[in-house]
């Protein structure tokens, strides 16, 4: 009978230690999130068909290669459901983040983690004596520098989001293995910076196909095809999977990090337009791209010589809130290996440089962001770089910044835009735009009428805000950043610069202090009487009014005036009411439109008159006047439309003779080239006798 005791006893154990070793490895790391600032994350998934008591179970912390240092244990009595993910993110992770987790973790904590330090899973069966490990990400006892590489993306624990794919079913304490070395081998898929959508469940559960985002020919014989996620190496790299009108595709290879195909093909007409079509593409997921995609490129033409990239956007503002845009102005895409960003401090000269990543493009009108890794979420969102200090948007309001050019392979380099003098310490910061130490504790966009950048800081920064080419914004403005431009003119920007016909459009004025009442006056006829809008605040030093919606070919002018809190009158733009911003409304349809204003004038007095016609364009369009015996006196003009125009008119006949007082009607007549068609507007002007 002892025997038998003793055997029983031993099933008991071994049931027991088998029971609680299966649990053990069914419990794994699920995802890991290394993104911008404090978007930090880990995933564990619970694999087996049994509830699991998380006071078993720890996670280790080492930091920069030292060894488990620290262990985080979870709240006491916190269990995990069969298939269900414990999360825990920083407190200062994006909110779509935290709306998943489980515990939201202040500083320092577990998920406090950089690229180059590694976690662990410990599970203990004997209430905390003794623990075993059961998973890993990265080696505790190594500092890879910025991070380790996973499915062949350098540094993938850093800046990156790792998924653990849905075939995985317990964890690996063989991190070489778990990581593997491509995305075949690789227990993991790597996302791009700040992924997030797969936080809460196992797996990367994708059912989305990939799709092309971009292509762009790196030389006469090669093109670059960027895909929307990771796509399988082995589908990529068939190179029949692609076909390019008029060229050959002889080669198609996968680039790191495994969204990238570059594109061996014969050689390309410079600037032909030619498309592409892809099939048979999978994702890492299996699923497939949808049969014969397509994308667009422009044969490889050779870069230009002369500066076609520009600064668009400076941000000078609290904390780490610093950021710097370029605006690729041309109509090519930008080979950003021929620029470079030079760096000077306090006025000592050009000192530092910053090179872009080796082959990063920039299409055209397109920008380019850079910003400090420790910006606020907005700034991070529209980044295309984030850097961490030193870096050359570590910078205060007395550092110029400049863009230089390359045309033979950086032998030579050529200043083509700057922001400040680099020679000069202006102290806190340059005036710009009348504003004073402007480039400090503000943002400056730079005005949408600019295309091309300028080594003359003085003109570029202005004295007020018509001359300048930049908007001054009050300090951490960030609704600019990510496209070219502010606004129309001043501080003022517009909902749509290219309205619907009845479209009503929202004008908002933003200003660097505060400002007393300001009022909107708009009208579509220039030497009209115009109406008046009070403008409504909206958030500090901004406000808006809306401008009703109007007809197609119309011009709508407006301009805005305040005063500020010492009573001083504050115009935008300056010289108005005689200068005033405008925006139209397109014609697209056949017509002949037909305005002037409500009054008489004397051309005696020097008077002036002004007529804005509309046409569609390539209409032609014939205006003429006639006296009230319906005699011609004036053919303004006889020509083929370019939209609407307005002509000011001096009270001249053809002969240019001053016409004498009395009732004359202005005659517009449309006629369509292609059928004939013709269309007619009239309008009746009075010619007034000077007063004695």
């Amino acid at each position: 009978m002892k025997i038998l005791k003793r055997f029983i006893f031993i099933v008991i154990i071994s049931l027991l230690f088998g029971f609680q070793s299966l649990i053990a490895n069914d419990l794994f790391f699920s995802e890991y999130i290394e993104g911008s600032s404090q978007n930090k994350a880990l995933e564990i998934f619970n694999g087996s068909d049994a509830t699991i008591n998380l006071t078993d179970y720890r996670i280790a912390q080492s930091v920069n290669g030292n060894g488990w240092q620290y262990w985080h244990e979870f709240p006491t009595g916190s269990t995990l459901d069969p298939g269900d993910v414990w999360v825990m993110t920083t407190d200062e992770a994006a909110a779509e983040m935290q709306a998943v987790a489980d515990e939201i973790l202040s500083y320092p904590s577990v998920v406090h983690h950089n690229g180059d330090d590694a976690r662990g899973l410990e599970y203990s069966t004997d209430g905390g004596v003794t623990w075993t490990l059961i998973d890993i990400i990265g080696d505790p006892d190594e500092d890879p520098g910025d991070g380790w590489d996973v499915a062949g993306t350098p540094s993938a624990t850093k800046d990156h989001t790792l998924v653990r794919k849905s075939s995985i079913a317990e964890g690996s304490i063989n991190w070489a293995a778990s990581a593997g070395t491509n995305a075949d081998d690789s227990e993991w898929i790597v996302y791009p910076v700040d992924t997030f959508e797969y936080l809460g469940t196992h797996g990367e559960n994708d059912t989305t196909p990939p799709t092309l985002v971009s292509a762009a020919a790196n030389t006469s014989t090669s093109v670059e095809v960027t895909f929307s996620e990771q796509v399988d190496q082995t589908t990529a790299q068939t190179y029949t999977n692609y076909t390019i009108n008029d060229l050959t595709v002889t080669d198609a290879i996968l680039q790191s990090g495994g969204m990238t195909v570059e594109l061996i093909t014969g050689e390309q007409e410079a600037g032909y337009a030619y498309t592409i079509t892809v099939s048979n593409i999978e994702d890492l997921a299996g699923n497939v791209i949808d049969a014969g995609s397509t994308i667009g490129f422009t044969g490889y033409e050779e870069g230009p010589t002369t500066g076609q990239l520009m600064f668009s956007e400076y941000i000078e503002g609290s904390a780490n809130n610093k950021a710097l845009e370029l605006y690729n102005s041309s109509s090519q895409t930008v080979y950003l290996d021929n620029y470079r960003i030079a760096q000077s401090v306090n006025g000592q000269g050009w000192q530092y440089w910053h090179e872009f990543p080796v082959g990063a493009t920039l299409a055209p009108g397109d920008v380019w962001v850079i910003v400090a890794d420790e910006a606020s979420q907005t700034l991070l969102n529209a980044s295309d770089e984030q850097l961490s200090y030193p870096s050359v948007v570590h910078f205060n309001g007395n550092d110029a910044r400049g863009i230089e050019m390359t045309t033979d392979n950086g032998a030579t380099w050529t200043l083509i835009d700057v922001i400040g003098d680099p020679n000069e310490d202006p102290g806190t910061g340059w005036d710009v735009a009348g504003v004073a130490a402007a480039t400090y504790d503000h943002t400056l966009v730079r005005k949408t009428s600019i295309e091309t950048g300028n080594t003359d800081w003085t003109a570029s920064a202005g004295t007020n805000t018509d001359d300048s080419e930049w908007i001054v914004y009050p300090l951490d403005t960030f609704d600019y950043i990510g496209t070219h431009g502010g606004g129309v003119g001043g501080n003022v920007v517009l909902s749509n610069l290219d309205p619907a016909p009845g479209e009503a459009v929202t004008v908002t004025l933003t200003y660097a202090q505060q400002l007393v009442d300001p009022i909107l006056y708009w009208g579509t006829i220039l030497q009209d009487p115009f109406s008046e809008i009070p403008m409504s605040p909206v958030k500090d030093y901004s406000w808006e009014a809306e401008i009703p919606g109007q007809t197609s070919g119309t011009i709508v002018y407006f301009y805005i005036a305040a005063t500020d809190t010492a009573g001083n009158p504050i115009l935008f733009p300056d010289g108005a009411p005689d200068d005033v911003l405008e925006y139209d409304y397109a014609l697209n349809d056949f017509q002949a439109i037909l305005k002037v204003p409500h009054y008489t004038f004397s051309p005696l007095l020097g008077e002036t008159f002004q007529i804005q016609y509309s046409a569609r364009e390539g209409d032609k369009v014939v205006l003429r006047l006639y006296n009230s015996e319906g005699v011609l006196v004036n053919t303004f003009t006889n020509e083929f439309s370019s939209g609407t125009k307005t002509i000011e008119w001096n009270g001249k006949d053809d002969n240019w003779n001053t016409l004498p007082p009395g009732l004359y009607i202005c005659h517009l007549e449309v006629i369509n080239p292609d059928n004939g068609d013709i269309k007619h507007a009239k309008a009746p002007i009075v010619i007034s006798a000077p007063l004695k």
